[in-house]
């Protein structure tokens, strides 16, 4: 598949009928979707050990293209430092009286989903206690930590794998340099019937290995983002299908742009190389700003919609009428039960997968999915890396070399 840079790709104005919550934006994605043909659409299933990552990046991350992961904590994969992980392991790595989290709540009586913002702070082992007995109204998950690269999942990872201690690799050797690690997390939950994470996208590349459990995928392309009825207010889908919404100023690859017309990113790296004219930047670009994220991925609290304006006051009014409690805006509103209500998204292109335990999912972001999970009795494991988005076309080179001395410079020495 052909990438073409910013100015040269094909702008499409994407119409969204007569839904008042929905806007025309502009969609410049360029990747890859779902097939409308087939019965139904398959995901492509390639052998962890197999991979070739030269390979890997052209077909999967330049064509944002899903894909299976099979085998992936094989003998042989630099990832089968996870089949060490037994609960017990699991508290010794990852437990003391200093392993303090915020770990998701719900009221699994009530059939409540995970991934709105409900935590309490809690030991890893208190958190361990609640999932060995089965209660299912815990989740550990990437939601409310204080900074990227933060325990427990930086607690399970080492810049080289070292699997005979039950470590993973910072960075995996199967996917290619141009990814950047952007945070790993490790996710651990219990349900006694199968639940839904709610449909959504993240803001990152995902790469999810999972250790127990079995998750089903239902997934959308970034193509049909106007068809999701998102809660936030859409206004542009990069190239490499990074979303953003009304009052975020984000550039292609995930980074805040400054009104300097420096990226946060840039300003940062500037003052670690002591350069001059440091000046200070604008509200919301540095990280600390969004450290206590809310939500799936951790720039969901970045993308957060703003207050209203004036215009807006009336249809903020029926939004928050119509949800008790507001998703953040990458997550559909979208009702299974009241699809009539919601004629756009009947047009929408799915496809729908199930990922096993000892297999891998990469996941490009702007894909939205709704994922189910049953633990089979033992609870489920997951612990998932998270990429910085690569921009596509002209801007490729530049800014990849920019994540990457950014990852050199504050990451590595956090493993070291």
């Amino acid at each position: 598949m052909s990438h073409q840079s910013r100015s040269g790709a094909k702008r499409r104005k994407i119409a969204v009928g007569d839904d008042p919550l929905l806007r025309a934006f502009l969609n410049q994605y360029a990747g890859c979707a779902v097939p409308d043909h087939g019965n139904p659409p398959q995901i492509d299933r390639v052998r962890y050990a197999s991979l070739d990552a030269d390979a890997f990046e052209t077909k999967y991350v330049l064509g944002r293209r899903p894909v299976i992961l099979t085998d992936a904590l094989s003998d042989e994969s630099d990832l089968a430092g996870a089949n060490m992980w037994t609960n017990a392991f699991l508290r010794d790595a990852c437990g003391g009286d200093a392993s303090t989290s915020r770990v998701e709540s719900r009221d699994e009586g009530a059939n409540e989903r995970f991934g709105r913002g409900k935590y309490k702070s809690m030991t890893f082992d208190a958190f361990m206690d609640k999932y060995e007995a089965r209660d299912g109204g815990w989740y550990l998950s990437a939601g409310g930590k204080a900074e990227p690269f933060a325990a427990p999942g930086r607690l399970l990872a080492s810049e080289t794998a070292k699997s005979s201690k039950g470590k993973l690799p910072l960075r995996p050797k199967g996917v290619p340099r141009s990814l950047v690690p952007a945070d790993v997390n490790l996710w651990m939950g219990r349900n006694s019937t199968s639940t839904s994470s709610g449909l959504h996208h993240d803001y990152h590349d995902n790469l999810y290995v999972l250790v127990r459990g079995e998750k089903t995928f239902k997934v959308f392309s970034p193509r049909d983002a106007g068809r999701m009825y998102t809660t936030g207010k859409i206004c542009w889908v990069h190239e490499n299908g990074l979303i953003n919404y009304k009052g975020a100023s984000t550039l292609q690859d995930g980074d805040v742009a400054l009104a300097t017309g420096e990226s946060a990113l840039e300003f940062r790296l500037r003052k670690a190389r002591g350069d001059e004219d440091e000046d200070e930047p604008a509200i919301g670009s540095s990280d600390d700003d969004f450290a206590d994220f809310d939500g799936v991925d951790d720039y969901d609290e970045l993308n957060q919609t703003p207050e209203p304006s004036d215009d807006d006051s009336a249809e903020e009014e029926k939004r928050k009428d119509d949800d008790d409690e507001e998703d953040p805006p990458s997550f559909s509103r979208i009702d299974y039960d009241r699809l009539d209500e919601f004629p756009l998204f009947k047009t929408a292109s799915a496809m729908e997968f199930t990922v096993k335990a000892g297999e891998a999912l990469y996941l490009p972001t702007g894909w939205f999915h709704d994922v189910s999970s049953r633990d089979a009795g033992e609870g489920h494991v997951a612990f998932n890396y998270w990429f910085h988005p690569p921009p596509l076309g002209e801007a490729w080179e530049g800014r990849r070399a920019l994540w990457e001395e950014d990852f050199q410079r504050s990451v590595l020495p956090k493993f070291q």
